[in-house]
């Protein structure tokens, strides 16, 4: 089994991207979601936050990017203190549904809203627009209402709206639900191209071993593991201890003949 295993801050080096120390919050009612979370993230990391439902991860998000604010402890983002309901630049977050992101009455509307609000002109921000679409292959939508598109279509859109802003970090919580192959394939392919710090949230652990190289394990508001992705994601104890199933492509070839009814080779 991992404990904690913390990556140690270089005081030489101004390299933290995400700085959480001893963050812990309660809602009025007086329920604990989060106890005591510390992490650092590093500028250009792909940190998978992983564990069960309940476990505190939009929570976490949702603080991140000051839409809550912590019970006790500090939050940074580039050095900066997060302060709650103030819009910080640097990062954005793709909520885990669609229809919380979206909210004009074209997607064209939707893409060009933050760039608008964060002080660009119109063309600059009709320019950055069109280029997030297309990093995301939905140019063809851009003038339909965002009520009228399917559930794959709407994260996609919802993930432009995100790279229209040229954030320097992003939040993605289940980027890849309702997502055909196809977008799921293009998705893995444009987060593994960026140069952005990424901290992404999903069940799916399979697309999280492609774009990641470091899982964090929230469960039930506390930090029980952090390392390289792939080895914390083949230890079945860990993974079955915090409800979760290591992945089928961690299991030896041997194993998934078997498991799948084909005789093992002797």
């Amino acid at each position: 089994m991992f404990g904690i295993n913390f990556k140690p801050r270089d005081p030489m080096k101004n390299n933290t991207s995400i700085s959480l120390v001893d963050c812990s919050f309660s809602y009025t009612t007086g329920q604990r979601i989060l106890s005591n979370v510390s992490l650092d993230v590093d500028i250009g990391e792909r940190v998978a936050l992983i564990g069960p439902n309940g476990a505190g991860k939009t929570t976490l998000f949702l603080l991140l990017c000051g839409i809550l604010a912590p019970t006790d402890g500090t939050i940074t983002v580039k050095d900066k203190k997060v302060k709650h309901n103030q819009f910080n630049q640097a990062i954005s977050y793709l909520f885990q549904s669609p229809d919380d992101q979206l909210f004009s009455s074209t997607v064209i509307d939707d893409v060009t809203f933050g760039p608008l609000n964060s002080g660009l002109t119109q063309k600059a921000a009709f320019d950055q627009a069109e280029v997030a679409l297309a990093s995301v292959n939905c140019q063809s939508l851009r003038d339909k209402p965002p009520h009228n598109l399917s559930g794959g279509e709407k994260r996609m859109v919802a993930l432009a709206t995100l790279l229209a802003m040229q954030p320097e970090i992003m939040l993605l919580d289940e980027p890849t639900s309702n997502l055909d192959m196809k977008n799921r394939r293009a998705i893995i392919t444009l987060l593994c191209s960026l140069k952005k710090t990424l901290l992404i949230s999903s069940h799916d652990l399979e697309f999280l071993l492609e774009t990641c190289s470091r899982a964090i394990i929230l469960d039930q508001g506390t930090i029980v593991a952090d390392g390289p992705i792939r080895t914390l994601l083949a230890d079945e104890d860990l993974m079955q201890a915090h409800h979760m199933e290591k992945p089928h492509s961690l299991f030896p070839h041997t194993h998934r003949r078997s498991v799948e009814g084909i005789p093992r080779d002797h």
